[in-house]
C-alpha cells in the first residue's frame, strides 16, 4: 500500500486529498480524516496513520485537505464550521461515498460530527480532541482580543517559518513534548510555513468563530439527537479544548464514549500514534 495523492473537484471548489487503498477490504465504508486548524493538512497530522489504519481495517481511508488549507484550493470565503462541513459534504459527493466513517482531529472533529448530525451516510463517528463541545474559549478573553489583530499571528508564523528548531519548539503548544514529534510531521509543518500567507484559513475561522461571549459553534444541544456512535479520544494534558468536553459529549450522545489518553495533548495523532491507531481501529472494527 502506499498514499496516493488525488484531486477532486466539490462544488466548484478543488480539494486535494490522500488515499490508501488495501489490497483486500472488507467491505465496510471508507473512513474520510479530517484534520485541524492554524497550519495544517492532512499529511501533516495523519501521514503517520492513514497507511496502517487502512491495512488495519481493510478499507479505504481517505485523508482530504480543508478548503483554504494544503494543496486544496483557497476561495474567497468566511471558512467557518459550517463552510467547511459542506464543503466536505461535496468532497463525499463529488466521490459518490454513499457510506463513511469519519476520524476527525480539532477543527476537523467539529467538521465531522457537524456532518455527522446532518448526513445519515455517516456510519460512525471518532472526534479526537475535537471542536464543537464547548463554548469557552481556551484563554478566556484573549483568546477573543488575539482574533481581533489577525497581524499577530501573521507575525507569529512569519517567525517560525524562518527556522525548523523554532517551528519545532512551537510545537508545545499542542503536544507535551516537542522532540518526541517524528521528523516528517515537523518537515511538513515547517514546509507548510513557507507558502504564501499560511495561516489565512484559519484566521477566517476564528474570526467566524470567536465572539466575545465564547466560540460561535457548539454543538453540545444536539448530542442527544446523535444517531450514529461516537468514539471521543481526548489527551489528558490538552490546553487547547478541555478532556471535560470530550467526557461530557460521550454522556450526552446515546451511544458516546469517551476515551483520555494519558502523556498526551491536542495532536493524538502525531503524539500517540499507536494509541489512535489502537482505539480507531477497535471502535470502527466494532460495525
Amino acid at each position: 500500500m502506499t498514499i496516493q495523492d488525488h484531486r477532486v473537484d466539490a462544488d466548484g471548489v478543488g480539494l486535494h486529498y490522500l488515499r490508501v487503498d488495501p489490497p483486500e477490504g472488507d467491505g465496510g465504508p471508507p473512513v474520510v480524516c479530517l484534520h485541524g486548524g492554524i497550519v495544517d493538512s492532512a499529511r501533516c497530522s495523519w501521514g503517520g496513520v492513514i497507511e496502517p489504519l487502512a491495512a488495519g481495517l481493510g478499507r479505504p481511508v481517505l485523508a482530504p485537505d480543508l478548503a483554504g488549507y494544503g494543496d486544496s484550493d483557497r476561495p474567497v470565503a468566511a471558512y467557518s464550521t459550517a463552510y467547511h462541513v459542506e464543503a466536505v459534504r461535496g468532497f463525499c459527493d463529488a466521490l459518490g461515498l454513499a457510506r463513511v466513517d469519519l476520524c476527525g482531529l480539532s477543527l476537523g472533529g467539529g467538521v465531522a460530527l457537524g456532518l455527522a448530525l446532518a448526513d445519515e451516510r455517516v456510519e460512525r463517528l471518532v472526534a479526537i480532541d475535537s471542536f464543537g463541545l464547548g463554548t469557552e474559549l481556551s484563554n478566556g478573553l484573549l483568546t477573543w482580543a488575539l482574533a481581533q489583530a489577525p497581524v499577530l499571528n501573521r507575525l507569529s508564523l512569519a517567525l517560525l517559518a524562518r527556522s525548523r528548531r523554532l517551528a519545532r519548539a512551537s510545537l508545545g503548544s499542542i503536544v507535551v513534548d516537542p522532540d518526541s514529534v517524528p521528523d516528517e510531521a515537523v518537515d511538513e509543518l515547517f514546509a507548510l510555513l513557507q507558502r504564501e500567507d499560511p495561516g489565512h484559513a484559519f484566521r477566517q475561522w476564528r474570526a467566524a468563530e470567536v465572539t466575545r461571549q465564547g466560540y460561535a459553534t457548539s454543538y453540545v444541544p444536539l448530542l442527544p439527537e446523535l444517531q450514529q456512535p461516537v468514539l471521543f479520544l481526548h489527551g489528558a494534558a490538552d490546553e487547547v479544548f478541555p478532556p471535560a468536553w470530550s467526557e461530557r459529549a460521550a454522556d450526552l450522545a446515546p451511544d458516546g464514549e469517551c476515551v483520555v489518553l494519558d502523556d498526551c495533548a491536542h495532536w493524538p495523532p502525531r503524539e500517540r500514534p499507536e494509541a489512535v491507531l489502537e482505539q480507531v481501529s477497535r471502535f470502527l472494527g466494532e460495525a
